[in-house]
């Protein structure tokens, strides 16, 4: 089996990025989205993992927060 990642901060996702998760998914078995956020940002990583959620139903999608320093 096997496992793919797509990392970014989806700040807001549009139709690249999902065309990067379908291309992506295409190759492995499974698929988990990284969404990547600070607090500083104007749009909230908890939105974000929403949307992405809801654009990429067949995926992983988790939040990784305040973990990256720009």
């Amino acid at each position: 089996m096997t496992h793919g990642m797509v990392l970014g901060k989806f700040m807001p996702p549009h139709a690249g990025h999902v065309y990067l998760c379908e291309f992506a998914r295409r190759w492995v078995d499974e698929l988990t989205i990284v969404v990547g956020s600070t607090a500083a940002e104007p749009i909230p990583g908890a939105q974000r993992v929403a949307w992405m959620r809801e654009l990429c139903p067949f995926d992983r999608v988790v939040h990784l927060a305040n973990e990256n320093p720009q």
